[in-house]
């Protein structure tokens, strides 16, 4: 084997290869011991959507179970602790809880790779978020964050690499503390040159090896970019949550008519039962109802 001598994502799997070599047994990473056996049962236990307080009762009419609120304007790290509390107050007249929040960084005294990273900004910023999501019974934060983490010119994917792991690694004891889980999406080229593939993410949250950091398999951003299904079988055991919408104008399930069961069969083919979110277009409020509907169809 010849020994990678670059990238030092490569560097460490060529070291990590080498020391489980002897023992005649392969790497799996930290959180892969059980193994990838196909999933018995429902692939998806709860179905979640992208949509604002005021629709939740809207959205459970038509089968939502959760919803997936933004950071910025739900815990509101930013602002005061009263302003949270409003909309706490507002949470608490939901007929569904909110268990995902995205939109967690922005602006750029929050960038998490490049010259410009500001690591302890970052920290501050997520121990606020995630002592007001345990307050809100939120489960987990998707880390997506296309600006946050986009590469600057002149900066190499191994210095990223290097910033975005010892990040995490970080953020997954503040994340344990609250007892919160941050999931790391895949997003396409267009909106970020970083960990655009979902090969990617499981890589990086490999090699963080942190209970609290796990990846958010994004199958809208995967089916964009014609991601291979198999990676979603080979990462699954990784897998957090899953986030669908139709790739062609990003609108909910059955709306288009995308075929979904190449990725449907991956997860569960690697082992995944776990939660699905819809963060997809719609216009009318019975779509969102036929969205689950697809979803269920597809994945039986």
């Amino acid at each position: 084997m010849k020994e990678p001598t670059n990238n030092p994502l490569e560097r460490r799997k060529f070291i990590q290869s080498g020391l489980v070599a002897g023992l005649g047994l392969p790497f799996f990473g930290c959180q892969s011991l059980a193994g990838n056996k196909a999933s018995k049962g429902p692939l998806f236990t709860k179905f979640g959507i992208n949509a604002p307080l005021a629709k939740a009762a809207a959205v459970a009419e038509q089968g939502a179970e959760f919803l997936l609120l933004r950071v910025d304007r739900f815990l509101k790290p930013k602002e005061p602790v009263e302003a949270f509390e409003k909309e706490l107050r507002q949470l608490e007249k939901s007929p569904i809880p909110a268990l995902s929040c995205n939109n967690f960084l922005k602006g750029p005294e929050l960038r998490s790779v490049g010259p410009e990273a500001k690591m302890e900004n970052i920290l501050k910023f997520s121990k606020t978020a995630f002592q007001r999501a345990k307050r809100a019974g939120v489960q987990r934060i998707i880390f997506g964050s296309s600006a946050s983490r986009r590469i600057p010119e002149g900066w190499s994917k191994a210095q990223a690499d290097e910033q975005f792991i010892a990040l995490l690694q970080r953020m997954g004891d503040i994340a344990g503390d609250e007892g919160m889980i941050v999931a790391v999406e895949n997003l396409q080229e267009r909106e970020c040159n970083y960990l655009s593939r979902f090969h990617e993410v499981g890589e990086i949250v490999t090699e963080v090896n942190h209970p609290h950091i796990r990846a958010l398999a994004d199958i809208y951003h995967s089916s964009s970019m014609q991601d291979p299904p198999k990676y979603f079988q080979k990462y699954a055991h990784l897998v957090e949550m899953v986030e669908i919408a139709e790739s062609r104008g990003r609108t909910v399930p059955g709306i288009e008519g995308q075929d979904f069961r190449p990725y449907f069969k991956a997860l569960r083919q690697g082992g995944y039962q776990g939660p699905i979110e819809i963060e997809g277009r719609w216009t009318e409020i019975d779509q969102v109802g036929k969205a689950f509907a697809t979803i269920r169809e597809q994945s039986a």
